[in-house]
């Protein structure tokens, strides 16, 4: 039910789902009927099918569901015809910063909380601490990042040894190499605080392993 509620909630989620229920729950006076159900229903008066089987503690009486089985297919296929095989979700302009905190970790190799937050305000992307941190939580869900405790902080790490940018220069530039320059970056970002040989090392593996 909670599920059902979160799915009914996602704008992007709720345009494809369909729900099919017991009859007896039509007019019933309940969170769910009245919640969720009733908010698809909204969307789309035939987004919700009914169906008379029967609930035997919580067990489906299924000779109950055999007469109506071939109508539920009809109804999950016409859906299914409707929905593209693939959408495109919408553009999201603070989707960028994921990239730019995981170009970031992964030029450092590794980095607690605050260096990463005093790295992203001098980029002046506008960026909050609790942002940052909702961010890096669901990087860490996503399995983008992972991150290990040594001593008294919290360092974060790349699970990929992939740079998530491709680099240009201008055209009278001089010097045209890329891993020279990022190479140097690493260095002047990493110069007030140099990583502890053992998550330096818990980093490098981790990148191995991926």
């Amino acid at each position: 039910m909670a599920e059902l509620g979160a799915f009914a909630s996602n704008e992007t989620i709720r345009k494809t789902l369909r729900i099919i229920i017991q009859e007896k729950y039509a007019n019933s006076e309940s969170f769910i009927r009245f919640g969720p159900v009733e908010r698809i229903r909204t969307d789309g008066s035939d987004y919700v099918g009914f169906y008379p089987w029967i609930a035997n503690a919580d067990q489906l009486d299924e000779t109950s569901a055999d007469p109506h089985l071939e109508e539920i297919v009809i109804f999950i296929n016409t859906n299914l015809s409707k929905f593209p095989e693939k959408e495109r979700f919408p553009d999201d302009k603070k989707s960028s910063l994921f990239y730019v905190i995981y170009w970031l970790i992964y030029i450092l190799l590794a980095a607690p909380f605050q260096t990463i937050i005093e790295h992203l305000s001098a980029f002046n992307l506008g960026l909050t601490q609790q942002e940052l941190r909702q961010k890096l939580y669901c990087m860490t869900l996503a399995g983008w990042i992972g991150k290990t405790r040594y001593s008294n902080k919290e360092y974060y790490y790349v699970l990929f040894d992939i740079d998530p940018f491709d680099y240009a220069f201008r055209d009278k530039a001089q010097s045209r190499d890329t891993p020279r320059r990022k190479f140097l970056l690493a260095e002047e970002l990493t110069r007030t605080g140099l990583l502890p040989e053992h998550v330096r090392t818990a980093a490098l593996r981790a990148r191995r392993q991926k």
